[in-house]
């Protein structure tokens, strides 16, 4: 594999890219930079160019039989992001410099090294309480759908809500947050039982099983959620 991210670095880099003449780095992300790919990853890369104006712009296509998705970065943005600090892991992480024309890229991942040893941002109380108010609703949504006698409609919504509950277990745990594709892997690392348990829920197609160990679930990762009182109001000022 490393050839064809070699072959498209010497691509980035030649006249033939539109950007070639602003071109500033090129970054590795995503399962190759985290040696996690697998035969049918595609290749993240990022493009950094010389640009004051905050943009993104995205590129997909295939090379040599593989996905090949570019981000081309502003400068600007770059840097933003890089010194931004939320619950999502810093740019430093998992991502591998191939090219640095001038060092700036050096110099902005070096900012996101302090926040990848304070780790992620915590929620608010308010964000907290949001959170277990719509789990716990959410809950009695789906009992409420299967006894309607829409079941695939409770079946999806208990998968999106384990997702929620492990975003609350990371926060109270301190840990960064995941995109979707390492979710449950990282989950599993952190908490071996509770990961093979949120495997079983999105496997299981039974809904009032997968309601019940929903439920248990969330009793597991959410302290006293028995008790949680889903009365909530907030206000949003403008």
């Amino acid at each position: 594999q490393s050839v064809i991210i070699d072959a498209l670095c010497n691509r980035i880099t030649s006249k033939e890219f539109p950007y070639s003449n602003e071109l500033v780095g090129i970054l590795l992300t995503g399962s190759f930079a985290q040696g996690k790919s697998h035969p049918n990853s595609d290749i993240d890369i990022h493009v950094i160019i010389a640009s004051n104006i905050n943009f993104v712009k995205h590129i997909c296509q295939v090379y040599e039989n593989r996905i090949v998705q570019i981000q081309i970065y502003s400068l600007l943005k770059f840097k933003n992001d890089c010194m931004k600090h939320d619950r999502k892991r810093p740019a430093i992480y998992a991502c591998k410099l191939l090219y640095d024309v001038n060092g700036q890229c050096s110099e902005y991942l070096n900012y996101s090294k302090k926040y990848l040893d304070e780790g992620p941002e915590r929620l608010t109380a308010q964000e907290k309480q949001i959170l277990l108010t719509k789990i716990k609703t959410e809950i009695y949504t789906a009992e409420g759908l299967i006894a309607a006698g829409n079941e695939l409609s409770a079946l999806l919504l208990a998968n999106e809500m384990v997702q929620l509950v492990i975003n609350y277990y990371n926060d109270a745990n301190h840990y960064w947050m995941t995109n979707n594709n390492y979710l449950f892997n990282e989950f599993k690392e952190h908490n071996e039982e509770l990961g093979m348990l949120a495997e079983k829920i999105i496997f299981c197609v039974a809904p009032k099983l997968k309601i019940s160990m929903l439920k248990d679930f969330c009793r597991k990762c959410i302290p006293d959620f028995d008790k949680i009182n889903i009365e909530y109001c907030y206000e949003v000022q403008i």
